[in-house]
């Protein structure tokens, strides 16, 4: 069974002083490079990707993308966090194969 690497990625961007000046220049740059970085670690621990980027501020639908092989979901309007003990995105994910970054630390 695959072990995921799920990360909240707003939270990451808003809490790490790395991204401070990259999210005031562009957001959707300090998501790539977020994305990036997830990207070379989880390859390196063996982990499927996933960065969650909510849309509790924006409006319409959600997506769901690839890029440098990590999973990069927007979540559908007002949609929050993720619900890691049901079925997401088509698969069930069992806790115990779930890291969660949600951007103050690990769970």
């Amino acid at each position: 069974m695959a072990e995921y690497l799920i990360v909240d990625g707003y939270n990451v961007i808003n809490a790490w002083k790395e991204f401070a000046k990259l999210r005031n220049d562009s957001l959707e740059h300090a998501r790539e490079i977020l994305v990036a970085n997830i990207s070379e670690y989880a390859a390196f621990k063996g982990q499927r990707g996933i960065v969650v980027f909510d849309a509790q501020d924006a409006q319409g639908d959600g997506s769901v993308t690839s890029m440098h092989g990590v999973e990069v979901v927007f979540t559908n309007e007002g949609e929050t966090k993720i619900h890691a003990d049901v079925e997401f995105n088509g698969r069930n994910v069992v806790l115990n194969d779930l890291s969660a970054v949600l951007g103050k630390g690990k769970v």
